[in-house]
């Protein structure tokens, strides 16, 4: 028999799979969603910002996290790795999956560039480095963010150029 709480796990998935197909917003079931590509009508979506942004949520969801961490920090370290090599993985679908200098193409060694520098500035005012990467994946913009492996990073970091160029020169 399941519990209660699988129940109402699998009533709420369903009923959400069945608002998403027939066109309606998933929240309320009304209206049609906002965008194409969204879930909610403008009102729920509306509601769900205010609510997600309220001073009482921000901090149920900071206890919420540290008692999963407390339960299971391997896990949690390895959701949160996920989320981030995800977000990576979108990143580099906009900007390229290749260094724009040198090719590299190996994902380990590639790292999102600001071409006009002050990246370093840029990552640390949004905090954390998911906040970052949702920056750069949401602008979408191919004249601020470029591919670089680390070693054209670095040496663009220092030099101002990237060694491979300084060569060709």
């Amino acid at each position: 028999m399941k519990s209660r709480k699988q129940y109402l796990k699998e009533y709420y998935q369903k009923r959400y799979n069945e608002r998403k197909i027939v066109g309606l917003c998933t929240s309320c079931g009304k209206y049609p969603p906002f965008k194409t590509g969204n879930t909610r009508c403008e009102k729920c979506r509306d509601k769900m910002k205010k609510r997600c942004t309220s001073k009482e949520f921000k901090e149920k969801e900071r206890v919420r996290s540290r008692k999963r961490y407390k339960e299971n920090p391997e896990a949690y370290k390895l959701s949160c790795r996920k989320y981030i090599n995800n977000l990576r993985d979108q990143a580099f679908e906009i900007y390229g999956k290749e260094c724009a200098c040198c090719g590299e193409s190996i994902r380990e060694f590639l790292t999102i560039d600001h071409i006009l520098g002050g990246g370093n500035e840029h990552r640390k005012s949004l905090g954390y480095q998911s906040k970052y990467l949702q920056t750069i994946i949401k602008e979408k913009d191919k004249s601020k963010y470029q591919t670089l492996c680390m070693n054209c990073n670095w040496g663009k970091r220092f030099s101002g150029i990237c060694p491979h160029k300084l060569k060709l020169k």
